[in-house]
Parts: structure tokens; C-alpha cells; sequence
């Protein structure tokens, strides 16, 4: 969910409203100020508000230090400070500035604005939201209170609570797109999908070049898999903003889901051009490549992404997969296990681990890292698939045959199950409840080749030679590596 306020404006609006002089707090026992001081304070401020419109933020906050140097106790230069340090990313020293400020201001709802801003882009959600709400008792009919107090409640995970706090903002301030697009990311995260999509229409219907509320109808159509709709309100936005590579990821993840691979690399590609330092993009690129079987490059895209940052298990999971499918099992196990040093808990990373060294023939590891995995997912039917199988390679026959005798009580239809399940009964000596579990494995998947097999192998020690041999030569038919054709007669 891409959602913004507009704290620049907000902040140039506080610096210019103290551009034509700078008050002074009064407190008792402070040192008189020189004439000349009061000129040279009044010059320092003003350039420095000057040198924040122009963008230069770090020379405009040396000039806002040195006001305050020589004289401490100025709430407008304390503002300033503040407005300039959140610009520049030092969002608690900036919050620090403006308290300050408010210590001799307690009722200016301009100075509490930046304050909550401030303490909403540090992340302390719960002291933004306090500040929103002085904000709130001090102007009640602020619909820029509300909006903001809308955001940091989003922020914090109190979505029905961003919900009325974004209601009160529109009726007090029907047109206003931001609080529209707000409460659509605030009813999306609800589950309300269908009312998210109708609140960014009516955002756009106000701002129809409003890019973020064109990216969350996009995020919102994707939900509900309306590809062609997601992929027309991803291109507006990206039309009005090219440069945005989180936009351009989900445009290209559409294009993917619609079967458009060249468009959908392409447009990671470009993601990975305007913004060659995110580590994000080279993962969808990676992932949308190693979809395309592009092997070598995916293995390129995941290590770009993983030098930017190592701590991203989906990227070293990625990685894994990719060395699967080119028969790198060592090199595939390593990558999973380093993505599981970062997430241990993962049943996708835990089963691939497990398939991992269930390939590279070492099912007692396979077996110990399948437990695992349903340890985190007790249900998962691969990993009581893969457990099925490790064991059956370990000679645990009973545990193999408890696995998969599970796998079908939650799956009856699984013909995967019902094939490996009737192999370890071959192995257990159970003919007849082999054939059972072979054929409906077979009747679930009849070019399952190897349940061909093994039902002739079944048929074979009961003797029925004639149903043996059809079996075998279905078998070659399917997959002539398993078995060479044999004569019926």
C-alpha cells in the first residue's frame, strides 16, 4: 500500500509562516539579546528557510544551529530545525526540536503537526497519534488532523480505527483524495477489497493523476486477479511516475500472471535501472527469470540482490531452487540453509532443504528436516509426502506407511500419495494392498508411469503374469527409461 502525506508541504508552509521575524519565548531569568544579534538571528533564519526551499536541507539546518547558538529560546527557529531534520531523515532529534518549540508554544497546532509527522516517520506510532490528537482538541475541525492521525493508526496495524479516523477526514473535507486513498488501504488490509477499490475511484475521480491511489487500485485489482484492470492502473501511474520500482515490480508481477514473461522481465529489468540498489527488485527479477528457466541469470539476480542485502531468505530459497534444477545439489543445500539461519521456521524452506537431501541421496537428513517442517505446519502434504518417502529410502516402512496413510486422510485424491504409499507396501510385502493403492493412484493419473510399474511388479509376485507385463509395457510407453518393452508371448 503506497500511501504519503504530503509533510513537505507542510513543513516549506511552518517555514514560511515565521520568514517575516523570529519571536522569542519568554522565560524568566534569560539573558537580554543585542540589537545587532536580533538582525543577525532574524538573517540566519531566513536564509536558512531559503536554502529548505531551495532543497539544500543540511546548510539550511547548520543556519537554523547557529540562530539557536546565540539564542536558544526562539520556537520558530526550533521549529524550523525540527521541519528540517525530519527532511533530512533524523526523525527523533527532530521530534526533540519541536518539542522543544512547544514548550514555549503549547497551543500552536501547526508546531504539533510536525511534531506528530515527525514521530510518525520515526516509527513511534503511538506518540504520533497522542500529538494527532492535541492536534484534534485544539482544532476539532481539522481534516488534516484527522488524515494524518488516519495514517499513523494505518501504520501502527489499527485498521478499523484508520478507518474512522480517514471517515472523519472526508466529512469534514469531502474532496480530499488523501483521506479517500487512506481509507481504502486501511478497508484493503481489513479484507474489504470491493470497498478499498470503490474509495480509490472516488481519490481518483478528485485526482485522477494521484500515483499512489493509481498503484493501490492496481494492488487491490491484483487481489481479486482482475490481471488486465491491475495492469491499466499500474501503467497510469507509471506514465505520471516513471522512477518508482515498487509500482513497476507489482506492473511486472501482472504481467506475469497474464502470460506476458518478455513484458514482465522487461519491466523488472527497468525497475532494476531506476533503482539498481534495491535488493527487492533483483529478487522479482530473479524469481520472474528462474519462472522463465533462465537458470544462470536467476542464480546472477539472486546473488546481486543478496550482496545488497544478506538477509533475505526468500532470496537465498530463490537461489536454492535454482541450483535444484541444474543439479547443484550441494550448492542448493547451502542456500538453504543459509535462508533458514534467517528464518528457521520456514516450512518452504525446511521441505526444500529436505527435498534437497532427499536428491542428493541422504534421506536420513531428509527425513529429520521433513519432521521439522511439520513441526511449523503439522498438515503440510509435502512435507508428509517427502517424510513418506525419506523414510521408505531409510527402510522405516511403518513410519513411511503412517505419513502417507495421514497425507490421504487429509488428501484421498493425491495420486503422488496414493502411488508412494502403495510402494512402500510393495516393499512391506503387501501385495494386495499394493495393487489397491497402485491402481487408484493410477485411475487419479493413468501416465503416472512409475505406478505402472510398480503395480506390474505387484501383479508379478501374485502371479498374474498376462496383468504384469500390460502394466510394464504401459510403463515403457509412458516413460521408456523405466522398463524395455516386453513380448506378451
Amino acid at each position: 500500500m503506497r500511501m504519503r502525506h504530503r509533510g513537505a508541504q507542510a513543513a516549506i508552509w511552518a517555514l514560511i509562516c515565521t520568514c517575516i521575524f523570529v519571536s522569542r519565548g519568554v522565560t524568566q531569568g534569560q539573558t537580554r539579546i543585542r540589537p545587532a544579534d536580533v538582525d543577525k538571528i532574524a538573517t540566519l533564519n531566513n536564509r536558512g528557510i531559503a536554502l529548505y526551499a531551495q532543497g539544500k536541507v543540511d546548510e539550511a539546518i547548520a543556519l537554523f544551529r547557529q540562530a539557536l547558538a546565540i539564542d536558544p529560546y526562539l520556537p520558530d527557529t526550533l521549529s524550523n530545525l525540527g521541519m528540517a531534520l525530519d527532511a533530512r531523515g533524523n526523525y527523533m532529534e527532530a521530534a526533540s526540536s519541536l518539542s522543544e518549540a512547544l514548550k514555549f508554544r503549547p497551543a500552536d497546532a501547526v508546531i504539533t503537526t510536525n511534531l506528530a509527522l515527525a514521530l510518525c516517520h520515526g516509527k513511534k506510532y503511538s506518540d504520533s497519534i497522542a500529538a494527532y490528537q492535541k492536534v484534534i482538541a485544539l482544532n476539532p475541525t481539522s481534516a488534516g488532523a484527522y488524515s494524518g492521525m488516519g495514517m499513523a493508526l494505518f501504520l501502527a496495524g489499527q485498521f478499523d480505527d484508520a478507518v474512522a479516523a480517514y471517515g472523519k477526514a472526508i466529512a469534514l473535507k469531502p474532496d480530499s483524495a488523501e483521506a479517500y486513498n487512506g481509507r481504502g488501504a486501511a478497508l484493503f488490509r481489513k479484507n474489504k477489497v470491493d470497498d478499498a477499490i470503490a474509495d480509490y475511484h472516488k481519490a481518483l475521480a478528485l485526482s485522477p493523476r494521484y500515483v499512489d491511489a493509481l498503484s493501490n487500485l492496481g494492488v487491490a485489482l491484483a487481489s481479486k486477479e482482475q490481471w488486465d484492470e491491475a495492469i491499466q492502473a499500474y501503467q497510469k501511474a507509471l506514465a505520471i511516475s516513471p522512477d518508482l520500482p515498487d509500482v513497476r515490480a507489482s506492473y511486472a508481477a501482472a504481467l506475469a500472471h497474464t502470460g506476458r514473461k518478455d513484458e514482465a522481465a522487461s519491466a523488472y529489468r527497468q525497475s532494476t535501472a531506476n533503482d539498481p540498489k534495491d535488493p527487492a527488485v533483483w529478487l522479482q527479477l530473479g524469481q520472474q527469470l528462474y519462472s522463465e528457466g533462465k537458470l544462470d541469470d536467476a542464480i546472477a539476480d539472486f546473488r546481486k540482490s543478496l550482496a545488497l542485502n544478506p538477509n533475505q531468505p526468500d532470496a537465498e530459497f530463490g537461489l536454492a531452487r535454482a541450483y535444484e534444477d541444474k543439479q547443484q545439489p550441494a550448492d542448493a543445500i547451502a542456500a538453504y540453509q543459509k535462508g533458514l539461519e534467517l528464518n528457521p521456521r520456514s516450512v518452504q524452506g525446511l521441505g526444500g532443504l529436505a527435498y534437497a537431501y532427499l536428491n542428493n541421496k541422504q534421506p536420513k537428513e531428509a527425513a529429520a528436516t521433513f519432521r521439522k517442517a511439520l513441526d511449523a505446519q503439522p498438515d503440510s502434504p509435502d512435507a508428509l509426502l517427502g517424510l513418506g518417502s525419506a523414510l521408505m529410502a531409510t527402510g522405516d516402512l511403518a513410519g513411511a506407511e503412517a505419513a502417507l496413510v495421514k497425507l490421504i486422510s487429509l488428501q484421498p485424491n493425491d495420486a503422488w500419495a496414493r502411488f508412494t504409499l502403495g510402494s512402500v507396501l510393495l516393499n512391506k510385502g503387501e501385495d494386495n494392498h499394493a495393487v489397491e493403492n497402485l491402481r487408484e493412484a493410477i485411475r487419479l493419473n493413468p501416465s503416472l508411469a512409475q505406478a505402472h510399474y510398480n503395480l506390474g511388479v505387484a501383479l508379478a509376485h501374485a502371479k498374474n503374469y498376462n496383468a504384469a507385463m500390460s502394466e510394464f509395457n504401459e510403463a515403457h510407453r509412458l516413460d521408456p527409461s523405466l522398463v524395455p518393452p516386453i513380448d506378451n508371448r
